[in-house]
């Protein structure tokens, strides 16, 4: 699939206030897009460019961070990514290593 092929929940990214693409070692990347209220994720959403992991460690970082304040975003791991998005195995772990880096760079002031 290229990469406009995956939605970003269809929201015009004009709309949202940070936006971050990140790029992995293994290849992949992924975009976040958040709109804030005050300290207060509103909305996330996002687009990727890999494997079927990364798309779920993208989707389970967004689950986990929507709606949540900018100082527990921050505090979201790899380890909480992967255990929502169902990642067991090890070779996968890296997936979820690449949501929490541009996770964390979106979350930068």
């Amino acid at each position: 699939m290229a990469f406009d092929d995956y939605p970003i929940d269809m929201e015009d990214v004009k709309n949202f206030d940070k936006a971050v693409s990140f790029t992995g070692p293994c290849g992949d990347t992924i975009e976040f897009f958040l709109k804030l209220e005050g300290e207060v994720i509103q909305r996330i959403a996002f687009r990727v460019k890999g494997c079927i992991n990364t798309f779920k460690c993208g989707e389970a970082a967004c689950k986990l961070a929507e709606g949540s304040s900018l100082e527990d975003a921050r505090r979201i791991t790899a380890w909480d990514i992967a255990k929502e998005a169902g990642i067991k195995d090890e070779g996968s772990f890296h997936c979820a290593e690449l949501a929490e880096t541009a996770l964390k760079m979106a979350l930068m002031d």
